[in-house]
């Protein structure tokens, strides 16, 4: 038989913002900040093979896209007696879609026929936010600082819309399915402390109350959180921190190969909010113009929500909520970095070991396995240099180990009458594999001017300066044999940029 396999894949992504302000007197201040971007990342394979008196024809494609919108106006007000009040008005939207797309074509060359498959499947989710939030800023007393605030917001969710197609031969069909949308709201109220009795102490107390309604479930708990640091010297802080969190809304990573289906869904009156505490404590130590600073931290999540075995809400039917199932999981780690932040020669270099790991009664009968995002080995040394007045240069080079991903071991063929080619995958242990690691060298160049009260600033850059191409997902493409095979995808080779911004 013969062979003959292509593919393609694209990666592009654009940002837009704008900042306006305006000051009225000392005491009086108007903002308006706008945001939107959007990324769309896609993979085309096509495959051509023969044997036993067939030629079959595929094509896959498949396509992520994901944007945000972001607006929001803020008034600050400085009333007399040290008091500061902050009003902010804002609307938030993010959006996901998924797409794939799949044809296969089998002429039987005996038989003189063909058979022909086609099949569509989009998927839309998203979250819009309303809300208004209110601050007060107080400062009693040189060493007393007091934050107190209230915030509301208004939410329409939509966890997911599903659309089907199937066509076979001449057959044609297409289904709608999904949760429907909610309705839900957010409040919260905070106060918070901050006492630096001199300058070797500083402490730091707060509380936040949030309350989460959706349907007839309400969700309430409040979330402490308090830091300190002490100096015992000149060159010497010790800092300790420790804080209960509660989230509203759940990360769904598709645990398989194929583009990232990250979904953000939230609470109902069956899942609960995420709920996580953690404490932390570090050293930082100065001499000259260099720093050394260590940090670690564990936290303890519970109700974390993850898809069940051969479950995928992006491509099943059904209600979301069906598809997942409730666990726990921890994540640790330490941190050091030396930094050199005076002189013509600037910079650092930072380490990060971390684990983060998932255990769920009904998956694997709750071995603990490695979150998706559970990156072991964290690398960024960073360098900048005064070329001359007005011209820097800086360089960043960073390294990440790889993703964690569920490979399937074995498939095997099972048509339905309008799925002919249908396959099914039997998957291994979960985020039981893990991708090559992530590495590339960032470099750029900014000239700034200034005329009076203008500053204009030109930069010339290249990403990922010696291309080196890093895996960004997993997919199952053809050797010239046409046999499947697993492929590191990767996007952003080596790119030069330009930005020129403005500032008065």
């Amino acid at each position: 038989g013969t062979t003959d396999t292509a593919g393609a894949n694209g990666y592009y992504f654009y940002d837009a913002t704008l900042r306006l302000s305006h000051r009225f007197s000392d005491r009086s201040r108007l903002g308006f900040s706008f945001y939107t971007g959007e990324d769309r990342l896609y993979y085309t394979d096509y495959a051509r093979y023969s044997g036993d008196s067939i030629f079959t024809r595929e094509r896959r494609r498949q396509e992520s896209r994901w944007g945000h919108t972001l607006a929001s106006l803020q008034w600050a007000y400085h009333l007399r007696n040290g008091l500061t009040l902050h009003q902010t008005l804002w609307h938030s939207a993010y959006n996901f879609n998924f797409e794939q797309r799949y044809a296969i074509t089998r002429d039987n060359l005996i038989q003189g026929n063909r058979t022909v498959q086609a099949t569509e499947h989009d998927f839309n989710s998203g979250i819009e936010q309303t809300g208004f939030k209110s601050g007060l800023e107080w400062t009693p007393l040189r060493s007393l600082r007091m934050r107190a605030g209230l915030n509301a917001s208004r939410l329409f969710l939509r966890p997911g819309l599903r659309i089907y197609s199937n066509q076979v031969n001449q057959a044609y069909s297409q289904t709608r399915s999904g949760s429907e949308p909610l309705l839900a709201g957010e409040f919260g109220a905070h106060v918070q402390a901050e006492y630096t009795p001199d300058p070797h102490l500083r402490i730091q107390a707060g509380l936040h109350q949030a309350v989460f309604g959706v349907n007839d479930k309400v969700y309430s708990l409040p979330q402490p959180r308090v830091q300190g640091r002490w100096s015992p010297g000149r060159n010497w802080w010790f800092r300790a921190g420790y804080s209960r969190m509660q989230q509203f809304f759940h990360l769904l990573t598709n645990p398989g190969v194929g583009l990232p289906g990250d979904l953000w869904v939230p609470s109902t009156d069956s899942v609960k909010p995420e709920l996580a505490a953690q404490w932390s404590g570090g050293i930082t130590w100065s001499r000259g113009s260099f720093q050394f600073s260590a940090e670690a931290y564990h936290k303890v999540f519970s109700n974390l929500i993850e898809y069940r075995d051969n479950a995928d809400y992006l491509s099943s039917a059904g209600n979301w909520e069906n598809s997942v199932t409730a666990g726990s999981g921890t994540a640790r780690g330490y941190e050091c970095m030396i930094e050199k932040h005076r002189g013509s020669t600037r910079g650092w270099l930072a380490y990060t070991w971390s684990r983060s790991t998932r255990s769920f009664a009904e998956i694997e009968n709750g071995r603990e396995f490695p979150f998706r995002y559970d990156r072991r080995h964290n690398i960024q040394f960073v360098c900048m240099q005064q070329l001359a007045p007005g011209i820097h240069a800086s360089a960043a080079w960073t390294y990440q180990s790889g993703f964690a991903v569920t490979l399937p071991v074995e498939r095997y063929p099972a048509p339905l009458p309008d799925e002919p080619f249908r396959e099914i995958f039997i998957y291994g242990a979960r985020n039981d594999y893990r991708t090559p690691a992530n590495h590339r060298l960032d470099i750029t160049v900014a000239f700034e001017k200034k005329t009076g009260q203008r500053t204009r600033t030109w930069t010339v850059g290249v990403f990922n300066a010696y291309n080196h191409i890093n895996p960004f997902y997993l997919q199952f493409g053809f050797d010239d044999a046409g046999r499947r095979r697993l492929q590191a995808i990767g996007f952003l080779p080596l790119l030069p940029n330009v930005q020129w911004k403005m500032q008065w």
